[in-house]
């Protein structure tokens, strides 16, 4: 993932309250949570614990990708 990809998935959590960690992951709360997002091949990935791949966007579209994936996710709704 590239420094502009992860300031805009970041962005995009910033809307719910959430950011990424260092490592990657989501956090919320001070709660760091076992889901994190890649981009691979054009496409933005949400990996979960063990690797599993929960949901998959296109890369050229990032911020809905996140928001669409917080919000069925997780029912979370941006303030």
């Amino acid at each position: 993932m590239t420094l502009e990809q992860r300031i805009l998935i970041d962005a995009a959590l910033q809307r719910y309250g959430a950011g990424l960690a260092n490592d990657g992951f989501i956090a919320k709360n001070q709660k760091k949570l076992s889901v994190n997002f890649d981009v691979i091949k054009g496409r933005l990935r949400a990996i979960g614990p063990g690797g599993a791949v929960l949901a998959t966007y296109p890369a050229s579209k990032i911020e809905k990708g996140v928001s669409d994936f917080v919000e069925k996710f997780w029912f979370w709704k941006s303030a």
